[in-house]
């Protein structure tokens, strides 16, 4: 009797289960049907079928569907938006940072943006041209909530069942909004031009202003002296530099403006710029700067000072050499300098016996200070 009623009552708990299942399911249905409805009625789509509408949004192609999935108390309801943006760039494509992507990535500088998304394309330059901070906000926001763009597509996986307080159609507006920005057809120079001067964040500034140096240097665009002059006066020194680099006499005239920068490897990068520009002996301020940056350990200080380098650029190059560690690059480059220093002093005299200079004795360019110093004079005819 016992067992008989212990499986009537097992019965009956299943049936009342089975029923608020069932009665759950087809709340959850209901309400999933009547949002979607209503979705469809405010972005104004047309039914395609049970399960998906289509229309436009702007000048973009909008499609939602819907694939409820409802088992037990188990909801893998799912609605996937997608939106057609024809207007963008071959290969452009965003997607969170966190998924693994085989594209070469396309910073732009603001490093909350570069944190959370992706960029890559096919045209560097001029997907680069399209991210201002208007546009680079939106679409920070619409990947943020899942979203990703390849194909010229945004798609937008959004899980669980509509409910009639949903957010999704701020959310294509948005994908709209984001299409539209990213579509604007511009000029890649003009638009990094003003990216360059005008963006709110200095490192966007100095990204956009090296990205439209490299397409310069590498002919991707016309040389513009105008745009040249106003990255002249960037604020960031490397930039500055950058600009030097194509040369003529605007590049001499930023590279001797920054020997006096106060970062040092600005000054180092100029001066050693520099020095490639110089016949030895030529340039008395240029050694001097070279002497000064010797203590910050860069052989190609070194070199350099070697290579435009007198008299007065023995004893400090000598020092360098005492306190470098035999066979490194600073050792073999102390080295290297005081051999071409003094094969010019002795091309200059025609034999190892140069004058006195400034009251002392010159040491041999070939050794240590501390190997002791040789008195050199010039042999009488």
């Amino acid at each position: 009797m016992g067992l008989v009623l212990a499986l009537l009552v097992a019965t009956l708990v299943g049936a009342l289960w089975a029923l608020a299942t069932r009665a759950t399911r087809a709340r959850r249905q209901s309400e999933h049907d009547a949002a979607f409805e209503g979705l469809v009625e405010e972005l104004g789509l047309v039914r395609a079928n049970a399960r998906a509408a289509h229309g436009q949004v702007g000048a973009h192609r909008l499609e939602i569907e819907h694939h409820p999935a409802w088992g037990g108390d188990r909801d893998d309801v799912r609605t996937r938006i997608r939106l057609w943006a024809h207007e963008l760039p071959d290969g452009l494509a965003l997607r969170p940072l966190h998924l693994f992507a085989f594209e070469e990535r396309i910073p732009t500088g603001d490093a909350a943006f570069d944190a959370t998304v992706h960029v890559s394309g096919a045209a560097p330059l001029e997907v680069s041209a399209r991210f201002d901070s208007r546009t680079r906000e939106l679409v920070q926001r619409a990947i943020g909530l899942g979203a990703t763009y390849t194909r010229r597509t945004w798609l937008l996986d959004l899980p669980g069942t509509l409910r009639a307080d949903h957010e999704i159609v701020p959310t294509v507006r948005l994908l709209a909004r984001c299409a539209d920005y990213l579509g604007e057809r511009t000029d890649p120079r003009r638009a990094l031009l003003h990216r360059a001067v005008r963006d709110p964040l200095p490192s966007v500034r100095s990204v956009a202003a090296r990205r439209l140096l490299g397409a310069v240097s590498a002919g991707q665009i016309d040389r513009d002296e105008h745009v040249l002059d106003r990255l002249g006066r960037h604020r960031d020194p490397l930039v500055r530099l950058a600009v030097a680099q194509l040369g003529g006499p605007r590049g001499i005239r930023l590279r001797r403006e920054l020997l006096r920068h106060e970062r040092a490897d600005v000054r180092t990068r100029a001066a050693v710029d520099l020095a490639g520009l110089t016949l030895p002996g030529a340039d008395p301020e240029l050694e001097r700067a070279l002497i000064d940056l010797l203590p910050h350990g860069d052989p190609e200080v070194v070199r350099a000072l070697g290579a435009i380098g007198t008299a007065q650029g023995v004893l400090p190059l000598q020092e360098v050499q005492a306190a470098a560690l035999p066979l490194t690059e600073l050792s073999r480059a102390a080295t290297e300098a005081l051999r071409w220093i003094r094969g010019r002093l002795v091309g200059e005299r025609g034999t190892l016996s140069v004058p006195e200079l400034e009251g002392g004795e010159l040491a041999d360019a070939a050794a240590p200070v501390n190997a002791g110093r040789v008195a050199l004079h010039r042999e009488a005819g």
